[in-house]
Order: structure tokens, then C-alpha cells, then sequence
């Protein structure tokens, strides 16, 4: 079987060692879409990303834990099984240090013995039902989804971003969709690349990439489906068919339960971090649903 590699961001800004770097370079203002507190808050739940590879996908090959530095890396993590990736080890140094998820998304092809077809997975994502390879990619095509979204209302960063990004990889079609007052955008969940193809647009597209890299988020940034668009653009991009669920701070402990009891339904959950304000008898609920289904410990757990 074709190896293919499985890659997750991480951050912790309990680390004082981050906190001192964050104080040195933070921007003073009070826009939380920059330095929101969820934009780098620990997730308690995360060692129930590892177990859901272990349960769900054992296919993967390599699991690289991207984070910024070695102070960043969870003490359970199995350095023996889990292969940790610094900033420093795939991002340009003009670029560092970093501090926007959408920049360092811009340079995971360049994690070194990546494989040419992987998965990516922020650190609030879980496989909670087992899948397979072909439920991601189809010989030289990737599987994943898309939704068209109407324009009304706010323009937040993250939207910005995802526009940006489409305009830079296929510009004719978001064009159309602006004037239509909407636009698309690939589903949150975990997602498969080709690592050759994001080469290939990286370097068609290296002055704008790089002119578009910032410390903390900002208006001109692209997202990682940047290569999403460009893998769409190429005809290469077929409807993934497996179903996942998103979840906001905003969602039931018990409609996130839901989704946990059933694997055959649910094979991907995103439970994102969207509130300044930390609410943190619900994530113990949470990790406490997640321990029913997951107790036992993966082999990426010391």
C-alpha cells in the first residue's frame, strides 16, 4: 500500500517559553480574531486524536506533531512513534517566529520526508469511525467536499483568507461567485493533499505566497485550502462520501456525544475552539464522553 502520512498543528499557550516569544512579537491590540485567547488555547482533549488514529486509520504511516518549539510538545506524547516538527524545519527564517496557523500552513509541503499523498488535521479534529485510504484519495485525485456560502453579513478574517485563496488558485471561478454574492469553501475537517502539487503551486506562486506571510493573522493571508482550490482547478478533486460533523463552542455536550456513539455515521468530528471565554467545565465534559468511547491509550501515548 502507498504510504501516506498524517500531519497535525499544534500550540499550547500555557507554555511560559511560548508566552515570553508571544509578549515579544504580539501586536497591541484587541481584535480577537488575532489575538483571540482560542486562537491558541490548549485543548485538553487532544491525546483523543492520536487514539482515534490508532482506533480508525492504523494505515497511517508517519504522524508529525508541527509545533513551535521543543517547550511546545505535550509531555505524554511518544517521541518514538510520533515524529515532532518544528517551525524551524520547514519554514522559511525570514518567517519566524510565527504565530498565524494560516502562515504555517503555507509551507507543510516542505516537512522533510513527507509523503506525497497526506492528510491534514488541526489539533481540534478527531477520527471517530474507521475509514480507509480510498475514502480520501482516488489514484491521483484527492476526495474531499466543498460548500458555496452566501456573502451577507460580516467579513471576518478567516473568510477573507478563504476568498483570498481561491482568487489566487483559480481566480475566473471565484470571481463568478463574488459577483454572485457568494463564494466556496472546502470542508473543516481533516483533509488529504498531494505534496507535489503544492509544490507546484508554491512555485508558480512564490512572490505572492511569501508577500502574504504574516506573524499574526491579517487580511492579505491565504489558508491552507489555497491548494485545495488549486487540486479543484486541476480537475483533480473528487466528492468525498464518508460523513463528518462540525461543533462550535456553542454546541451541546450532548450533540457532541452523539456524534461520538456513532461510528458508522460519523467518521470525522471538529470540535473548534470559536469563544474568548473558557468554559472549562464543558471540556471536561467533553473529555469525559471522549473516555467512554477512547480509554485505552494509543502507542503515540508514552
Amino acid at each position: 500500500m502507498e504510504k501516506i502520512d498524517l500531519v497535525i498543528t499544534y500550540v499550547n499557550s500555557n507554555d511560559s517559553e511560548w508566552q515570553k516569544l508571544y509578549k515579544q512579537y504580539a501586536p497591541d491590540i484587541n481584535d480577537l480574531e488575532i489575538t483571540g485567547k482560542q486562537r491558541f488555547r490548549e485543548n485538553i482533549c487532544f491525546k483523543y486524536c492520536f487514539r482515534g488514529i490508532e482506533s480508525f486509520v492504523p494505515w497511517i504511516n508517519n504522524v508529525f506533531l508541527v509545533v513551535q518549539s521543543k517547550s511546545q510538545v505535550p509531555s505524554w506524547i511518544n517521541q518514538n512513534t510520533v515524529k515532532v516538527i518544528l517551525h524551524e524545519d520547514f519554514i522559511p527564517k525570514e518567517h519566524l517566529p510565527v504565530f498565524n496557523s494560516q502562515a504555517i500552513e503555507m509551507f507543510l509541503w516542505n516537512i522533510p520526508g513527507l509523503s506525497e499523498k497526506f492528510l491534514y488535521s488541526n489539533d481540534d479534529t478527531y477520527f471517530v469511525g474507521p475509514l480507509k485510504p480510498e475514502d480520501f484519495f482516488e489514484d491521483a485525485k484527492i476526495k474531499t467536499s466543498f460548500a458555496r456560502i452566501s456573502l451577507n453579513g460580516e467579513m471576518p478574517l478567516w473568510k477573507k483568507a478563504i476568498i483570498n485563496s481561491g482568487l489566487l488558485a483559480n481566480k475566473k471561478e471565484q470571481q463568478e461567485l463574488l459577483s454572485a454574492n457568494s463564494y466556496i469553501t472546502p470542508t473543516h475537517t481533516i483533509r488529504p493533499y498531494l505534496k507535489s502539487k503544492m509544490i507546484e503551486l508554491y512555485n508558480n506562486k512564490k512572490q505572492e505566497i511569501n508577500s502574504s506571510i504574516t506573524k499574526f493573522r491579517d487580511e492579505k493571508n491565504y489558508t491552507v485550502y489555497l491548494y485545495d482550490f488549486y487540486l479543484k482547478a486541476l480537475g483533480l478533486v473528487v466528492d468525498k462520501t464518508y460523513k463528518t460533523a462540525y461543533h462550535s463552542s456553542n454546541t451541546s455536550v450532548g450533540l457532541i456525544a452523539n456524534t461520538l456513539i456513532n461510528p458508522d455515521l460519523y467518521k470525522i468530528i471538529c470540535i473548534n475552539d470559536t469563544n474568548e471565554e473558557y468554559d472549562l467545565k464543558r471540556e471536561q465534559s467533553i473529555e469525559q464522553q471522549f473516555n467512554k468511547y477512547m480509554s485505552k491509550k494509543s502507542k503515540y501515548e508514552i
